[in-house]
């Protein structure tokens, strides 16, 4: 399961749907190859590198925070009812 971090002033949440299967097992929030998500937030100028799944935690250091709104692992989001 994801590690939810909420710092106590965030510039910045990200939330996602719920985790997939992957980021489940891994225990980090959008921790399959093929998700775009870290390398999203390094190309869009949001960190000065592209961070790892299992670096999550440093997204505190730059303000933002990450959840998901279920945390019931799902193959997809049209998996979750």
């Amino acid at each position: 399961m994801a590690v939810h971090l909420h710092p106590p002033r965030s510039d910045v949440l990200f939330c996602g749907i719920n985790p997939g299967r992957v980021s489940a097992t891994a225990g980090f929030h959008y921790a399959n190859p093929a998700n775009l998500f870290w390398r999203g937030l390094y190309e869009g100028g949001l960190t000065p590198r592209q961070l790892k799944p299992e670096e999550t935690a440093r997204l505190l250091d730059y303000g933002y925070g990450i959840t998901d709104l279920v945390s019931r692992p799902t193959r997809s989001s049209g998996d979750f009812v």
